[in-house]
């Protein structure tokens, strides 16, 4: 994959439509966070011809802000980001108390 990812970041012929390329394991997917500024059918040719045809992407397309990793990063045109902690919508803010009966391991998780 790495030689793969050389030839696309720094090489090939949509470098300068990728802004941002990282990968991040999260629940033991591996994604892919990847800010691009080209268009829709070339991104789509880039991830569904050019690369591995065994990767399965799936696309959330954003403009200005994105939800990620419970960020909500908001980005400039400089590509400069600010961010926030992101909650969702049925987050509780609940906590378990120590002194409580649940199990020790889902009271440290």
């Amino acid at each position: 994959m790495n030689n793969l990812e050389n030839e696309i970041i720094n090489n090939g012929k949509y470098k300068n439509d990728i802004k941002i390329w990282k990968w991040y394991v999260d629940d033991n997917n591996n994604n892919l966070l990847l800010i691009w500024s080209g268009t829709d059918k070339q991104l789509n040719k880039l991830l569904f011809h050019k690369l591995n045809k065994d990767i399965k992407f799936r696309i959330d397309k954003e403009n200005e802000q994105i939800k990620h990793l419970n960020l909500d990063m908001k980005m400039n045109d400089k590509l400069k980001f600010k961010f926030k902690i992101f909650r969702e919508p049925t987050h509780t803010e609940s906590v378990i108390p120590k002194d409580s009966f649940h199990r020790s391991k889902h009271k440290i998780t």
